[in-house]
């Protein structure tokens, strides 16, 4: 919920009002994120932090202004605490000091978002010093295991983009889900100008790209998950832009109410109202089961009679 807020203000600040509301029902109505905000998982935090990350980033290209740096720095050592996922966020912000920021700042952004880096990182450097670097291990050790396995070439990189998509935008329809990427690439292709927001939102997605063709080797949805909002973008910039080759308000007006409808239509069998458990649980396992498991595990407390063993 805490994302809506972001996306539709980064539409409306840096392009425009429409494209802010268009963006946010997408955020609202899709039934991948109303699932996600059923279960509490870290994987899941990226979603806002990301998009808030994207705001800021955004605002220091825009206007440099140091203090955004230092937030922004906060922001990527706090986040690659949550889920290393982020990493596309931090390759974004090294590439935006390069290639966005005016040589005469360069120095300033980097110092400043370095600062709010240490600050923001500092609890995760003092854990791996108390406990002889236990993450960083872990991290060596997923790579070394990742770069063992034997079905890594087996798995289609692209194909895992398209279902996520498809889950994004249009509740498990894979085949429609199939046209989405090649349209946004499409676009991109076709419209001579980008806007900042499009601009970053497609840097974006290339390290998203780059994480998941290093990390990603089955198909779990929220490693896409930096990418999620950079693709609401441009998907609500393509639908708005073709709306607006019509000189007719009502057929402009038209096209964006179907689109939006369609979007809603499409997710609405994906929403789990009839679904007898919780998301991702087995059939019949709901809250009344888990409230009884807690009670038995509970009253196992009492008893030297166990009835859960670990």
């Amino acid at each position: 919920l805490a994302t809506i807020p972001i996306v539709y203000f980064l539409g409306k600040k840096f392009v425009n009002e429409k494209i802010g509301i268009i963006s946010a029902f997408i955020v609202a109505t899709s039934s991948l994120l109303i699932h996600f905000s059923r279960q509490t998982l870290l994987a899941y935090y990226p979603l806002f932090f990301s998009g808030l990350a994207l705001l800021f980033i955004t605002l220091i290209t825009r206007k440099f202004n140091k203090y955004f740096c230092l937030i922004l720095g906060l922001l990527l050592g706090f986040m690659l605490q949550i889920h290393y996922s982020t990493l596309a966020v931090f390759l974004l912000i090294l590439s935006v000091g390069l290639s966005f920021i005016p040589r005469k700042f360069k120095l300033k952004y980097y110092l400043f978002v370095a600062v709010g880096f240490l600050i923001g990182f500092l609890p995760m450097i003092i854990f791996e010093l108390r406990h002889e670097f236990f993450n960083t291990k872990m991290l060596i050790s997923l790579i070394n295991g990742l770069q063992k396995e034997s079905n890594i070439s087996k798995f289609d990189i692209l194909s895992y983009w398209q279902n996520t998509i498809s889950l994004l935008f249009l509740g498990r329809k894979a085949l429609l889900g199939n046209l989405f990427l090649p349209l946004i690439i499409l676009y991109i292709i076709w419209k001579k100008k980008l806007n900042l927001l499009e601009k970053l939102s497609i840097i974006q997605i290339i390290f998203t790209f780059l994480f998941t063709l290093v990390f990603v080797h089955q198909n779990i949805e929220h490693y896409l998950i930096t990418a999620y909002i950079p693709l609401i973008i441009l998907t609500t910039s393509a639908v708005y832009n073709l709306s607006n080759n019509s000189k007719s308000k009502l057929v402009k007006a038209s096209i964006l109410i179907v689109f939006l409808f369609g979007l809603f239509v499409l997710n609405f069998s994906s929403y789990g109202f009839t679904d007898n458990h919780g998301w991702t649980m087995k059939d019949g396992w709901n809250l009344l089961g888990v409230e009884k498991t807690a009670g038995i595990i509970s009253a196992d407390t009492t008893t030297t009679q166990y009835n859960v063993v670990m």
